[in-house]
């Protein structure tokens, strides 16, 4: 059964923010391997199954520069570009679990 810890890091010592904590993940090994699979299939899935869009560049090997040469390159030809970033890393963290749940 997969178990969740919860420690919080030694030289943080403001327990009451919920990011001063990591997990430590309790899994069957299986599980594990199961999981690394997984990882390293599904961006290979998306891609050949074309649900990725060509400009979406987080999270995706060589992507990064091209987004970056992308923009040099309309520079270059006169073209104004507007580059639009969003972190989503703690965007789940204000939401309200119970609602979720429903």
């Amino acid at each position: 059964i997969p178990c969740i810890y919860f420690i919080l890091f030694e030289y943080i010592y403001y327990s009451a923010l919920l990011s001063n904590y990591r997990p430590v993940s309790n899994l069957h090994f299986v599980a594990k391997v199961v999981e690394s699979v997984v990882v390293r299939q599904m961006p290979q899935y998306l891609e050949e199954a074309a649900y990725l869009d060509p400009f979406q560049s987080g999270f995706r090997s060589g992507y990064c520069t091209e987004t970056v040469d992308h923009l040099w390159r309309a520079r270059d030809r006169g073209y104004s570009s507007v580059l639009v970033l969003l972190d989503l890393s703690v965007a789940f963290d204000t939401i309200d679990h119970s609602i979720l749940l429903q």
